[in-house]
């Protein structure tokens, strides 16, 4: 019996077994017929759908705390120039069990999608209706030989990547995060980004247009493959202007 349950009708832990617990709409039209106000009705359910939400962050975080006991370390079968990293479908096939297990599920959806990069968020659901939620946004994978479509899947598997290690707290073999490795990988770091601004102010340019010019929504989502010829490129305008 749930607090929720005893609040709906005090009563009910008395009424016999094959008597089924009040929902909220039962509850509501009871009271209407009772005499309150439409009002009064709308308030009290919003009161019921306070202590319901209350009821599921309690559970899911109970849930939650069984769930991280049994996550394993997941392997590194991915390559990627010179490391190693945690594939999405690794992930995937390594959490489902136990995230089923637990009442959870794991969904994304795509919030935005550009030429430039993509951005998804994650969502944990508990099956009572707790979520937790988390977001990530990431340029266009165009290593290799990648077509266009190709780009969009290859970052779409990072970002969910990316936001399940977030959600879940999941670590890889060797590693104690496998996120750090691939947040690396994709954008400058602050020593390049601090040399890549002394590096425009002194061109004369602005970060805006260095940005367009390189297709970074901000400096900071400057991908680390870009990071030589974006130097060089400023480089190169300072010495012709003799700046």
């Amino acid at each position: 019996m749930t607090y929720e349950s005893q609040l709906l009708n005090p009563l009910s832990s008395q009424l016999p077994k094959t008597f089924s617990e009040p929902t909220l709409v039962s509850v509501i039209i009871e009271r209407i017929r009772a005499g309150v106000s439409l009002e009064e009705a709308k308030e009290y359910y919003r009161f019921l759908r306070e202590v319901q939400a209350d009821e599921a962050r309690i559970a899911a975080a109970a849930d939650f705390v069984k769930l991280q006991a049994e996550l394993p370390a997941i392997p590194k079968l991915g390559q990627a120039h010179n490391y190693k990293y945690a594939r999405w479908e690794d992930i995937n096939e390594r959490i489902k069990p136990i995230l089923t297990k637990h009442g959870f599920a794991l969904n994304f959806s795509i919030t935005d999608e550009t030429e430039t990069g993509l951005a998804i968020i994650a969502i944990l659901r508990h099956r009572l209706g707790h979520e937790e939620r988390t977001s990530k946004r990431l340029p266009l994978d165009k290593s290799g030989s990648k077509n266009i479509v190709q780009q969009f899947g290859s970052t779409q598997s990072y970002a969910q990547r990316y936001a399940a290690i977030a959600l879940l707290n999941l670590v890889s073999h060797g590693e104690d995060t496998d996120a750090a490795d691939a947040a690396d990988e994709f954008f400058i770091n602050d020593e390049q980004k601090a040399e890549l601004t002394a590096l425009i102010e002194r061109s004369g340019r602005t970060i805006d247009l260095f940005c367009k010019k390189f297709m970074a929504e901000k400096i900071d989502l400057l991908p680390a493959s870009k990071y030589e010829t974006a130097r060089t490129f400023l480089q190169d305008i300072i010495t012709k202007e003799k700046l």
